[in-house]
């Protein structure tokens, strides 16, 4: 997963360089990294939980799919942070 993060974290910088003009998206750009590290750390406990499968706890209440859609939500989350989706532009003006 390594390599995905640098290269997510490359492709925020390169979001962020694009939309400088932006007073909002320059000023939040420490929360933006912030934001998609905190991401990139619920992917991982996700994958692991689900390499773990039916030997952990969670796995066994909430079942692989519930945790499967979770990981789905997230990568969709990911990937609007890293293209600056419209949403997160949105939400960095109210800022």
């Amino acid at each position: 997963m390594y390599g995905l993060e640098v290269d997510e974290l490359s492709k925020l910088e390169q979001s962020i360089n694009k939309n400088s003009g932006l007073e909002a998206v320059t000023d939040n750009k420490i929360t933006l990294h912030n934001h998609l590290l905190f991401l990139q750390e619920v992917r991982r406990k996700k994958h692991l939980l689900l390499k773990e499968g039916k030997k952990n706890l969670v796995v066994a209440m909430l079942g692989s799919d519930t945790i499967n859609s979770e990981l789905h939500a997230n990568e969709t989350e990911i990937e609007e942070l890293i293209t600056l989706d419209a949403e997160v532009i949105k939400l960095l003006l109210k800022l």
